[in-house]
């Protein structure tokens, strides 16, 4: 399987190691990312891993690109002020990355807390697990996601480091594969975000 990295750059740090890396940032349109993805795909005829490096609001929202990967926002939250030109704005996004149906196997969020669900927040904004469930179903991908903070390194090159608390895999039908609770080894890597799907 071919790793495709995708790396928001308000993360910091250098460009991540890897023949097929696109940095994006804020003013990136999130239908870049989806293109990039479907071009490199085709490539590879489908047999590719996409690994999205950002930050995340705990079940809320991946910071990458422009909009985001988010549920609907309630009109109480701030997505982004002011919302770029051509922006999903409180629209949720899972939704436009139908185009990765059959065209990517695993997709791996590689971003602090997004798979958690927030207090009180069960079935809707802030339901990290609902966030993954949809990504699944919509790509028809497996997606691998923690609800603990994780950790990345920028010693000879940038790279996410080993997985830590609570990982799930969720299936394309959304039901969750399996759950995992990795140990915290700040500055460690173990090898173990080498894990099986399917």
């Amino acid at each position: 399987m071919v790793d495709l990295i995708i790396k928001d750059t308000r993360l910091g740090g250098p460009r991540p190691p890897g023949a097929n890396v696109l940095e994006v940032d804020q003013n990136t349109p999130i239908s870049w990312l989806i293109q990039w993805v479907l071009v490199q795909s085709a490539r590879y005829y489908g047999n590719v891993r996409v690994q999205i490096m950002a930050h995340a609001s705990e079940g809320e929202i991946v910071e990458v690109c422009s909009d985001g990967i988010h549920l609907e926002a309630p009109k109480s939250v701030p997505i982004m002020t002011p919302a770029p030109p051509g922006s999903h704005g409180r629209s949720s996004t899972v939704e436009l990355f139908s185009p990765w149906r059959g065209k990517v196997k695993l997709i791996e969020l590689l971003c602090c807390g997004i798979a958690y669900i927030q207090p009180g927040h069960s079935g809707g904004w802030g339901d990290g697990n609902l966030l993954c469930m949809k990504l699944a179903q919509i790509t028809q991908a497996y997606v691998l996601a923690p609800t603990a903070h994780q950790d990345f390194s920028d010693k000879d090159g940038f790279h996410f480091l080993n997985w830590q608390g609570t990982v799930l895999l969720y299936g394309p039908s959304g039901e969750v594969k399996w759950v995992h609770n990795y140990a915290v080894h700040p500055g460690r890597d173990d090898g173990s975000r080498n894990v099986p799907f399917g």
